[in-house]
């Protein structure tokens, strides 16, 4: 297990870049145009989510693979959903009906590998019987946040999910902070802060790229009236 030990501090720096990733796939797939103020707001946030990750870390090979590979797939899955959610005009139920059986099938698999042990040890079905409620809202809010999430990507696109589940991550620890004490370094401050900024100017960018596709838009359309 030593091979594919890497330390939460490492994880977090790679995580932190997948949003690079994801905008790279998305622009040599054609499926988002490239925006150079959209793309410094993504650079300053994985810069700051880089930053506030900073600490002492073991590197692997094997580990470093594993987490490039997740984060690649990831990506390719983000990207597909954009295709057939905002390119082909698939609902977001029909979303969730091509996704759900995958992910279904692909979770009992790995549950069934490494957690039904423990889980008849530690009498988990017995929990269950014993609060079904909790678990059925767990289960219900599980269906909503994915549900959302295509929304998200349909409307606004997986880049945009993808940053926001950095700042999620984010407001999780200033939540923390504030409500249970957490102790955070001034360094992962500093690296918060510049995350935040970065959001704030990802929006901002996102909302004048836009209007540019629009108007570019109805500069085609017009032109296009002019030569009929």
């Amino acid at each position: 297990m030593a091979y594919f030990h890497l330390t939460l501090s490492f994880l977090q720096m790679m995580k932190a870049l997948s949003p690079a990733v994801l905008f790279t796939i998305l622009y040599f797939a054609g499926l988002d145009k490239w925006h150079t103020k959209v793309a410094v707001a993504v650079a300053v946030i994985i810069g700051g989510t880089l930053v506030s990750s900073l600490g002492e870390m073991q590197f692997t090979w094997i580990g470093f693979a594993l987490i490039l590979g997740a984060e690649l797939t990831e990506a390719f899955k983000n990207a597909a959903m954009q295709f057939l959610l905002a390119n082909k005009k698939f609902s977001m139920w029909e979303g969730m009906f091509f996704i759900s059986p995958a992910s279904l099938i692909f979770l009992l698999t790995a549950a069934a590998l490494f957690e039904f042990k423990d889980m008849a040890e530690k009498n988990a079905w017995g929990m269950m019987a014993e609060h079904p409620e909790l678990f059925l809202a767990a289960g219900f809010l599980g269906f909503v946040v994915n549900f959302c999430s295509l929304g998200v990507i349909k409307f606004i696109g997986s880049l945009t999910l993808k940053v926001l589940a950095q700042v999620r991550s984010i407001i999780i620890i200033i939540f923390g902070v504030i409500f249970y004490h957490d102790v955070v370094q001034p360094i992962q401050i500093v690296g918060y802060s510049i995350a935040l900024v970065g959001f704030t100017g990802y929006n901002v960018a996102k909302i004048k790229a836009k209007e540019e596709e629009i108007l570019e838009e109805r500069r085609s359309a017009e032109e296009k009236k002019t030569l009929l």
